[in-house]
């Protein structure tokens, strides 16, 4: 992985001496380790500056060196302490934040050109090949791979001050008799015309984990993260970041038929789709995160995804069509009727969907014996909330500028993934 660090949330020990900025001769050996996601560096023995009975205390800076790098630990939280008798007590810290490569004081005097995302359903949605296979079926088979000529994208957005850059880290992977290849880590990087501050990279990095994740149609797991030190393009400004996370997940990527909006759908206008989210983020990142979290790979209970997906239409309403205090259903009704009939048809939306939404939403949150009448349950929630799923996608998509007729086109092509239906069980 980028720049050998492990997966995101994946389980790791990296031995090795810490100690604090202010004072480099009080050294302790410490593994520092990641489990179940959860950062954690274990010192056998104490840092003298630091009370071990002060349970919780930020510690803005460690350093250290372990397995042959350096590491800087921004705001670690200390956790309880550990006593091993006859010995010494052995100080806990956690929830860190973790830069692999350089010593850095303080973060908030630190800048950054750029931070770049690796993530496997990049490759997918991007559609960029780095490397090419040739296979020639004459007298005898041959097979070879070479780079292709083209192997990044650019996407110019100076009027939110950066570029996307999108490609892949490529490296060899031979081991004689063994394996003969190449390692491909499909990346996105963020290239800021003016240095920024950690926390505004980070931000920034999340913004566009966000959009891409409304591109992709499920939600974009990074499985690594670099940064790169304000200063210079070699590879010694660039250094890993790792946080914590869940662990990773065996699921595949998904196929390139199976991305929802795929850069080739969008080719001519991806500076406009992106530059409209920048531009939109604020107003619809409540409705988004609302969203966003019933793509998850877990599904969440039925019932959850129902008013997740209600509340994350009416916040989009609320901040983008209308503040005043007008009824659920008159947002859902308004929001259908700025789509041309036809396409939401093909959703099986029809005249009662607003109606059909606010009565399931309302069984959930807004209780009364009336909803003992409309109440949903089995296939027929679940084909509700598909295609409540698919209307919010429409309508979050459609706002930063991608076509409707695209995004109904592909979620019809893959409908097992965009619009499920669930068939009721009958028993005989």
């Amino acid at each position: 992985m980028a720049n050998g660090l492990p997966i995101l949330g994946s389980n790791f020990q990296f031995w090795g001496h810490w100690w604090l900025p202010e004072h480099p001769n009080d050294q302790n050996v410490g593994c520092l380790s990641c489990s179940g996601g959860n950062l954690r560096l274990k010192l056998l023995g104490k840092f003298d500056a630091i009370n071990p009975n002060k349970l919780h205390a930020t510690v803005p800076v460690i350093f250290g060196v372990a397995d042959g790098k350096m590491f800087t630990l921004w705001n670690s939280i200390q956790l309880q302490f550990g006593l091993r008798l006859p010995g010494t007590i052995q100080q806990h810290f956690g929830h860190m934040r973790i830069l692999s490569g350089a010593h850095l004081l303080n973060k908030n005097d630190a800048q950054f050109s750029g931070l770049t995302v690796y993530a496997a359903n990049l490759g997918p949605w991007s559609g960029i090949r780095p490397v090419e296979p040739l296979i020639s079926t004459g007298d005898s088979l041959e097979i070879s791979y070479r780079m292709a000529p083209i192997r990044s994208r650019e996407i110019d957005l100076t009027d939110h001050g950066l570029a996307l850059k999108i490609g892949s880290l490529v490296s060899t992977n031979d081991k004689e008799y063994k394996r003969y290849g190449f390692d491909v880590s499909p990346a996105i990087s963020l290239e800021f015309n003016s240095p920024r501050l950690f926390d505004e990279a980070i931000k920034q990095s999340g913004s566009l984990q966000r959009v891409l994740s409304l591109l992709i149609g499920t939600e974009l797991i990074a499985e690594a993260s670099t940064i790169e030190i304000d200063g210079g393009k070699t590879f010694d400004t660039r250094i890993g970041l790792l946080f914590e996370d869940a662990p990773p997940d065996d699921n595949e990527p998904l196929g390139s038929f199976e991305i929802l909006v795929p850069l080739n759908e969008i080719s001519d206008i991806a500076e406009e789709v992106f530059s409209s989210w920048f531009r939109e983020e604020a107003r619809i990142r409540d409705a988004v995160d609302l969203y966003i979290g019933t793509m998850r790979q877990r599904a969440l209970p039925t019932p959850t995804e129902m008013t997740s997906l209600a509340q994350a239409l009416e916040t989009f309403h609320r901040n983008v069509h209308n503040e005043g205090t007008i009824s659920f259903q008159s947002r859902v009704k308004e929001l259908v009727a700025g789509f041309d009939r036809t396409l939401v048809a093909s959703f099986g939306i029809g005249d009662s969907f607003p109606k059909d939404v606010v009565d399931a939403r309302n069984y959930f949150t807004h209780w009364n014996p009336k909803t003992l009448k409309t109440k949903l349950s089995g296939a027929d929630l679940s084909n509700l909330v598909s295609k409540l799923k698919a209307f919010t996608r429409l309508v979050l998509l459609s706002h930063i500028g991608v076509p409707p007729n695209v995004i109904v086109r592909r979620t019809l092509e893959s409908k097992h993934l965009y619009l499920p239906e669930a068939v009721p069980i009958v028993w005989s």
